[in-house]
């Protein structure tokens, strides 16, 4: 919808997305001249934005999207709509469309894990995963951190794994996205084994 609305449409305004969400919206956001609003996470943060400022999409990694050209809210019949609009116009299915997107900017593939933990494991492995003293991650070597809205670590060119702890529940919510989906179930098993070590 990104590559449609700013790209193929050409409409005014930037782009917002939370802290969990793929880099591909970056790159995106880079092509096509917009400046990029990385918020924490919950749609309540790119709500307020589009209250704000000319906010054309945002979205969060749920699934939850939101436009200029609707609401500043998440609608999922609005966004079903677009991506009629965006196969119909392009004359392609939504995995083409896909496949165009990864051959334009590499692949980018996404996973998560709900990891029920016992009490105090959330803080050890949140603490864990800031220290400095964590280097690696598996085999890769931690290249930076950024702690927007729990921990996320790069790791070098390969891509990232995040971790935040639910606010209401025992779970450690653990996201990863990289270039091969094998790698990615990879990166989250070895957080994961971490995470259960400590």
């Amino acid at each position: 919808m990104v590559w449609h609305l700013a790209g193929t449409r050409n409409l005014p305004g930037d782009i917002a997305k939370t802290f969990s969400v793929t880099k591909l919206i970056d790159k995106l956001a880079a092509k096509f001249s917009r400046k990029l609003h990385e918020v924490p996470i919950g749609f309540k943060y790119i709500c307020e934005l589009m209250l704000q400022q000319t906010i054309l999409i945002g979205g969060e990694e749920s699934g939850g999207i939101g436009t200029s050209l609707y609401l500043p809210e998440r609608d999922a019949q609005v966004s079903a709509l677009f991506l009629a609009e965006l196969m119909a116009w392009h004359g392609k299915s939504l995995g083409e469309l896909l496949a165009g997107l990864h051959a334009e900017f590499g692949e980018f593939h996404y996973g998560r894990i709900d990891l029920d933990v016992r009490r105090g494991q959330k803080e050890k492995a949140i603490a864990y995963f800031t220290s400095e003293k964590t280097k690696r991650v598996d085999t890769w070597d931690v290249t930076r951190r950024e702690n927007m809205d729990g921990i996320k670590l790069y790791l070098g060119d390969l891509g990232w794994v995040m971790l935040r702890p639910s606010g209401t529940e025992n779970l450690l919510r653990i996201y990863s996205e990289t270039s091969r989906p094998e790698t990615t179930k990879r990166v989250l098993q070895a957080t994961v084994a971490a995470v259960n070590a400590l």
